[in-house]
């Protein structure tokens, strides 16, 4: 190993947008199939419960 990256504090990656986009990609694909307005009630909740990592 010649290096190691840490990310901290939003430096290099927006966290909120990964996150935001990795639990709607999560739910559409992972899920059975619901109504946008269900998917984005989860998705806001899976954002509040991860309470920024």
């Amino acid at each position: 190993m010649k290096a190691v990256l840490f990310d901290l504090d939003n430096t290099l990656m927006d966290r909120d947008h990964t996150f935001r986009s990795f639990a709607c990609q999560l739910v559409r694909e992972c899920l059975v199939p619901m109504e946008e307005t269900r998917r984005e009630a989860l998705v806001a909740e899976m954002i509040e419960r991860d309470r920024d990592g």
